[in-house]
């Protein structure tokens, strides 16, 4: 069955630009919020919660800490 015949074409327009920005929009929010927070970032002496996605997907540094860290579960302090 095509992806066209469950949803209408009418639900299905909207910009690259406006569809992003919701997306972050909603991530800043569950991230002030403390939601799916599972990473903790210490910068000189304060602490940021994060998404270690987030983080991994705007950082090559951050990806390859990431990758190599093995927790799933458990909030990550780094």
């Amino acid at each position: 069955m095509a992806v066209s015949t469950l949803i209408p074409a009418s639900a299905m327009n909207f910009t690259e630009n406006q569809q992003a920005c919701i997306v972050l929009e909603k991530l800043w929010s569950q991230r002030e919020a403390g939601r799916f927070c599972d990473v903790v970032l210490h910068v000189q002496g304060q602490k940021f919660q994060a998404h270690r996605n987030v983080l991994a997907a705007c950082s090559p540094y951050f990806d390859s800490v990431l990758k190599t860290h093995k927790v799933i579960k458990e909030q990550l302090t780094v």
